[in-house]
């Protein structure tokens, strides 16, 4: 893990650990100003209060990072790295004998209520986030990138199994997975002690970040254009309105010569009938013609009158609708010169990552040839580091079952003479045809230190099986 964290002036500004363990605070205290350190385990946390009230350095948080606050059972297991708020699954059969102990109550926290009352804007020097419970890094990953916390650490150091530990937890294949959808990518460590866990430096992935701003720029010069086909739309129908207006404009001024002729006419009918009252009585049925015809002619007039002021309504209606459009258009303009500065400033930006990127694949490239030499060599040396691992494990469990045999026959020596006797002799037979098995291997690794000290061990313990009888 130290070889993932490389701060600037060789020491952090703040530094917080989740899953610590007893010996964090003794590991950190050379190289961090501040540290805030998180530990559900009852027995662990004992030793990381006692050094924080001692050093007076740092926070220390009791609690098991979860989706919310409160309480949960904490499962403790033998080997106490395990220990989990979760049940174990792949954990049972990546350490064959690893044991269930009991089952305590803990205080549960978010992992944003870890950072509770710190600004990490403010803070002096780089930040580091340390993420040791491997069930959980997806889990802390995530809830910090949602309150938009996690970009304010300069190094993140994960510890990942490659497959689940526990359920629901997390593995490597789920942690690359959310990588990718937040445009974010992994360095592992490169010689980890053990391959099936192992520690990872999280990175921001520019080139994923870069593609998207492209889309962004692209999404923006559609929308431009867009607004350049509604401007060009308002443009149309602004004019079809002018020429609407003209229209109305004919019609009253032809509404209005209408009227006046009938007027005219109407006056010369009442002319007329002044001349004619001498001839009232016998011309009474012309004249009421005559003024039927007049009162006809007033109705069209009042009627021209009325369709003249909603003439005068439409008008007003259409200078609205004019200066709202001038509005939408001067706001059109407005937006789309503030996209194209927008899209300047992103094609300078652009301009500089591609700079920064061919310098970061040429060095990506160096690295991956020197990656490539050492792979193979990693690789046989991860499966002979995987057998040796078994082997180990297979024979601490045949000693630790030996002995408790060694002891019950201790007892019962007098009662069981022949038993033993029959028992030497097949222990014997078993010890000559292990030893077979363990000079054909030795023929074919002969260059593995790891599996000779294996075989080492295998023998001891088949001497201690020779040894009661």
């Amino acid at each position: 893990m130290e070889q993932l964290l490389n701060p600037a002036g060789g020491r952090y500004g703040l530094i917080v650990h989740i899953g610590c363990g007893e010996d964090a605070g003794r590991f950190w205290e050379e190289r961090a100003d501040d540290l805030v350190l998180v530990e559900p385990d009852p027995d662990r946390a004992l030793a990381v209060r006692d050094w924080v009230e001692r050093s007076g350095k740092g926070t220390f948080v009791q609690a098991a990072v979860a989706e919310g606050a409160g309480e949960a059972a904490f499962l403790r297991t033998s080997f106490s790295d395990m220990n989990s708020l979760r049940a174990m699954t792949g954990a049972m059969t990546l350490f064959p004998g690893l044991q269930s102990l009991e089952s305590v109550p803990v205080k549960t926290i978010p992992p944003r209520g870890v950072l509770a009352g710190r600004d990490l804007e403010r803070i002096a020097g780089a930040t580091a986030l340390v993420v040791d419970a491997p069930s959980e890094a997806c889990l802390v990953l995530a809830d910090l990138d949602d309150a938009e916390l996690l970009d304010f650490f300069d190094d993140i150091v994960v510890h990942v199994p490659e497959s689940p530990l526990h359920q629901g937890g997390a593995d490597r294949a789920a942690l690359e997975g959310w990588l990718n959808q937040t445009e974010r990518r992994i360095e592992w460590e490169a010689n980890p002690s053990d391959p099936e866990l192992r520690y990872g430096r999280i990175r921001r992935d520019w080139v994923a970040r870069n593609k998207r701003q492209e889309r962004q720029i692209a999404d923006l010069k559609r929308a431009l254009e867009g607004m350049r086909s509604e401007r060009d739309g308002f443009k149309d129908e602004l004019e079809a309105l002018r020429k609407e207006i003209g229209t109305c404009k004919q019609a009253r001024d032809k509404a209005a010569q209408d009227a006046k002729a009938n007027l005219d006419a109407l006056e010369a009918k009442r002319q007329q009938q002044e001349a004619l009252k001498q001839e009232l009585e016998s011309v009474r049925e012309a004249r009421a013609k005559a003024a039927e015809e007049a009162q006809a002619a007033i109705d069209t007039l009042e009627g021209m009158r009325s369709e003249r002021d909603g003439f005068k309504d439409e008008l007003e209606a259409l200078r609205k609708e004019i200066v709202t459009c001038k509005q939408a258009r001067d706001k059109a303009a407005q937006d789309a010169k503030a996209n194209l500065d927008a899209l300047e400033e992103m094609r300078r930006q652009r301009d500089s990552l591609k700079i920064e990127l061919t310098a970061a694949q040429a060095r990506a490239d160096e690295q991956s040839q020197a990656v490539q030499r050492l792979g193979s060599e990693l690789e046989g040396l991860r499966d002979d580091n995987r057998l040796s691992l078994r082997i180990q494990r297979i024979a601490q469990a045949d000693l630790a079952d030996l002995q408790e045999r060694h002891s019950a026959l201790a007892d019962e020596k007098r009662q069981l003479e022949n038993f033993l006797d029959e028992l030497a002799h097949k222990v014997m037979l078993a010890s000559s045809t292990e030893d077979r098995a363990v000079s054909d291997t030795r023929a074919k690794k002969t260059g593995s230190a790891s599996r000779t000290s294996a075989r080492r061990t295998t023998k001891a313990a088949t001497k201690r099986q020779a040894k009661p009888s």
